[in-house]
């Protein structure tokens, strides 16, 4: 028999983006909605941590928790708010290391340079002020576009919204901030069963300088969970 944690009512609105639900997704979600089943309404729920770590996956388990409860929820990709569409960011990306090096990188990746934070600072914002509805931005990957305010989201019977991606832990708002540690192996491997793009050196160089980022970014989370499922809590 199934387990019925595992069944997945919402998914992210990155299109094309396919989650792949295994065990260890199910046992942290099971453990973080523990600790997060007693939100008000109307909360933010931040998801973040390393590519490959499990945050599209938790977060279609964790929403989906939240609605087998009686609390409907959105999952909103943050992966949706780069300034430049997906070949044109990774083509800025290596004319950056080319001309500044890794200095280049660091002063670019996760930064309003690269994400419009304040955008998705704005969504946050207006859901919690309770409006309702919220315009979109969605992110065309196969197309190469980036499709400004391209679908209107009813917030008004939406309770929960949660927000996954590598970033999500710097946007102003949440009213708690989760952080999903993994290893670089665990990385790789989850990237290869999502078919997400080979690591070349240059990939290693960028992973390497996201997680220095996010070691710090990680202070500023409430709940730390593990791949054992292990929480703990900060603060």
């Amino acid at each position: 028999m199934s387990d019925p944690a595992a069944e997945v009512l919402v998914r992210g609105d990155m299109v094309g983006d396919k989650p792949l639900i295994g065990p260890s997704h199910i046992l942290r979600a099971k453990n973080l909605y523990v600790e997060l089943k007693s939100l008000k309404p109307k909360s933010v729920i931040a998801i973040c941590g390393p590519s490959g770590s499990g945050k599209s996956e938790i977060a279609s388990l964790l929403g989906s928790a939240f609605i087998r409860d009686g609390r409907p929820a959105y999952v909103l990709s943050c992966d949706n708010y780069p300034w430049r569409p997906p070949r044109s960011n990774d083509a800025h990306r290596v004319a950056l290391h080319e001309q500044y090096g890794e200095r280049g990188l660091e002063g670019y990746l996760g930064t309003n340079h690269e994400i419009d934070f304040g955008r998705i600072a704005d969504l946050v914002r207006e859901f919690k002020n309770g409006a309702p509805s919220l315009a979109l931005r969605i992110m065309d990957t196969t197309n190469h576009f980036v499709h400004n305010d391209r679908m209107i989201l009813d917030t008004s019977g939406i309770d929960v919204l949660v927000l996954e991606g590598t970033w999500a832990g710097t946007i102003v708002g949440p009213d708690s901030r989760v952080f999903l540690e993994t290893n670089f192996q665990e990385t790789l491997e989850h990237r290869r069963k999502r078919a997400r793009d080979p690591i070349t050196p240059f990939g290693e160089t960028v992973l390497g300088i996201e997680q220095a980022k996010l070691d710090k970014i990680k202070e500023q989370c409430e709940l730390v969970v593990n791949v054992a499922g292990e929480v703990r809590k900060r603060g």
